[in-house]
């Protein structure tokens, strides 16, 4: 005999289908507009133009919006449908720790860049200052003595996920994913280097500061023929807002004549446009999307390091600090 179930069971793998669709609906329900790109965000605007975004991750969720009278409305309509609890400003969400004042926003990942460092090991491991040694190249040693892969594959996905709030440590690990299939010791060594250098930097992170640029600028950069194998380019860019790095990317792409000529006509008229903007804003010659496609020497890579916003969490306290101070005087 043969059930049909019509309620879902917490243990049950069809348990978090259901339960997105339930509250899936409840949001349309509400007036909510889902996000073409990512299906668990949600956002919704008021008659008055004001906004509220909503990130959902199995049972948790996390909003934000531009208006505190819509943030209340919609916590009071969540505990109304739902058994919920309110956690109040986020300060921890899967593995990112948040800090909030009043001069800006620090988030980072001390307390997973630690069990990372435990679980391979590399605790009492020296720091270096770059997560490459500068100007290497890397290839795929075909003759190399084999490692285990599934050790490496956890290293690597690892490392991506502290890409999260490092973005400098996105160019390394996008060229180590290149190898995850065969790796030998050239390729564990590289990581754990890069390990060496996450040891350094356990109290780095991204700050947010409040009342400053809030306009977008976007970076790029292209190693054209960069793979001394089969001539690839790897290709980065850096969106920046309120004087950070909001968004980054490091990718290997295909080399085709048409398109990087097109690309590098686009780029040319681009760069024109970009050197005459960063003239105006005192830029100067910035070129922080190098950070993301070359292994670059110690005084650039921290220099532009320090460019996508990041810092030390005992340095953001001390800017906070000085700020707070300042606006009551």
């Amino acid at each position: 005999m043969v059930y049909q179930l019509r309620k879902a069971l917490y243990d049950l793998k069809q348990a978090p289908r259901a339960w997105f669709n339930h509250i899936e609906t409840y949001f349309m329900k509400e007036g909510f507009q889902r996000c073409a790109s990512e299906q668990t965000l949600f956002t919704k605007r008021s008659s008055e133009g004001h906004i509220i975004i909503v990130s959902i991750y199995v049972d948790d969720l996390i909003f934000t919006g531009d208006c505190v009278h819509l943030l209340f409305d919609f916590k009071r309509s969540m505990m109304k449908e739902f058994d919920m609890t309110d956690m109040g400003s986020m300060s921890y969400f899967l593995g990112i720790e948040v800090l909030q004042k009043e001069g800006g926003i620090f988030i980072y990942q001390k307390r997973y860049a630690l069990e990372v460092l435990k679980k391979f090991g590399m605790q009492e491991s020296k720091m270096v200052g770059t997560p490459i040694v500068p100007g290497s190249k890397m290839e795929k040693d075909k003759n190399g003595i084999a490692v285990d892969g599934t050790l490496f594959k956890q290293l690597v996905g690892s490392l991506f996920y502290l890409t999260s709030t490092k973005p400098d440590l996105m160019f390394i690990t996008s060229l180590l994913s290149r190898y995850m299939a065969s790796p030998t010791e050239l390729h564990m060594q590289a990581a754990k280097r890069a390990l060496r250098y996450l040891k350094g930097i356990v109290d780095y992170g991204i700050y947010y500061k409040h009342g400053t640029n809030n306009k977008l600028l976007a970076f790029t950069d292209n190693d054209y023929a960069g793979d001394i194998e089969d001539r690839k380019s790897t290709s980065g860019y850096v969106f920046m807002l309120s004087s950070a790095a909001i968004s980054w990317s490091s990718i290997e792409k295909a080399t085709n004549c048409n398109i990087v000529n097109y690309r590098g006509r686009v780029c040319s008229s681009c760069n024109q446009c970009l050197s005459s903007y960063m003239a105006k804003e005192d830029l100067g010659a910035a070129r922080i999307a190098d950070i993301m496609t070359k292994p670059l020497k110690y005084d650039a890579f921290v220099k532009l390091r320090g460019m996508v916003g990041m810092c030390e969490v005992s340095k953001y306290g001390a800017q906070i600090g000085s700020q707070e101070s300042s606006t009551k005087q």
